[in-house]
């Protein structure tokens, strides 16, 4: 009997690690580097012109133009329907990056700060420094830029974004259209 439960007790702790492997590996980020956020902050400077396709007011025109500023980040405002959204994508030390937003809706005058969590599939994910349920995604695609908003993991507002005149044979931007365009 003993012999038994011994092969018991190890199938169980192998399925474990087997399990626990299957979901360090799903959640796992891809590697990141300084050049990496170079990279990406080097993309996104210039004009983008598209929609924000999701979000609680419907969708609307959304156009958004990046530049460097003095501390090396690349700054960005978006002014849909009479709001100003201003993005600033910012270097850190340690080679990643940061993100501070800020929407002046409702007399909002308090900015956002997100850092860089990882990287999945190509896309920046970054947490709130101070919301906990807030995060952003920005996935770069040749001349396609898409950002996504999530609260509590549940998507809140989706932006399309592409170059006014992309480079020939890049064909459309790869999103997929929203489920909803309202929440």
């Amino acid at each position: 009997m003993p012999a038994r439960r011994t092969v018991c007790r190890a199938f169980i702790l192998s399925c474990i690690g087997f399990a626990c492997g299957l979901l360090a590996g799903a959640v796992a980020a891809d590697p990141w580097s300084a050049e990496a956020s170079a990279t990406f902050l080097a993309g996104i400077g210039g004009d983008w012109q598209g929609r924000a396709v999701r979000t609680p007011a419907g969708p609307f025109g959304y156009d958004l133009r990046f530049e460097p500023d003095e501390a090396q980040c690349m700054a960005g405002i978006a002014e849909p329907g009479g709001v100003h959204h201003r993005w600033k994508f910012c270097p850190t030390a340690d080679g990643g990056i940061e993100l501070e937003f800020l929407s002046d809706f409702g007399g909002n005058d308090r900015a956002m700060f997100l850092l860089l969590e990882g990287v999945t599939d190509g896309t920046l994910v970054f947490h709130s420094t101070t919301l906990e349920f807030l995060k952003v995604l920005a996935r770069l695609e040749q001349d396609c830029l898409r950002l996504q908003v999530l609260h509590d993991e549940r998507l809140h507002v989706e932006i399309h974004l592409s170059r006014p005149a992309p480079a020939a044979g890049t064909g459309a931007c790869p999103w997929p259209a929203p489920v909803s365009e309202t929440l």
